[in-house]
């Protein structure tokens, strides 16, 4: 999305969803809230609303039918409708990181963010997302005194550390 208006209404929506100031990891088993992580919606909304770019990334549901339909899926059919889903995430996931390397070729930064979830609904109406919102892949010029990132060609030692 390349629309000023449309990303920085989407930066809205997360700025404005009923808990984006509570949004944040919970244990499954217990349904507690992880009080050790801060909610970074806002921080993410800022982010979003000063990109340039911004990729929606939706996943449709092709082989699970989305996360809704593994909420009301049968307990015994459920394992099964979690492993699709898994692959149906994974792909999303290699499909992002190749827009980001190839972000990243074009001399171009860019971070993924999945908070925008807490805005699903809105932003899946603004962009007419019917499947689920995974998250944003936010793309834009890195700033002027930024490090420059290594080249191909230039020594990887005291970066990598190797473990046998």
């Amino acid at each position: 999305m390349r629309s000023r208006e449309q990303i920085k209404a989407a930066a809205d929506a997360m700025r404005t969803a009923e808990n984006a100031d509570s949004y944040v990891p919970f244990d499954p088993l217990t349904g507690a809230i992880r009080a050790d992580w801060p909610s970074s919606v806002r921080d993410s909304a800022d982010l979003l609303a000063a990109a340039p770019v911004a990729i929606f990334v939706e996943n449709r549901g092709t082989f699970s039918r989305g996360r809704a339909t593994l909420v009301e899926a049968i307990r015994d059919r459920r394992i099964g409708s979690l492993v699709a889903y898994t692959f149906e995430v994974l792909g999303v996931g290699a499909a992002v990181e190749n827009m980001w390397l190839a972000a990243h070729s074009f001399g171009l930064v860019a971070t993924f963010m999945g908070d925008v979830v807490v805005a699903e609904d809105a932003i899946g109406r603004m962009f007419s997302i019917s499947g689920d919102l995974v998250g944003v892949l936010v793309l834009g010029h890195p700033l002027p005194n930024a490090p420059r990132p290594r080249r191909d060609d230039e020594p990887v030692e005291g970066l990598v550390t190797w473990h046998n």
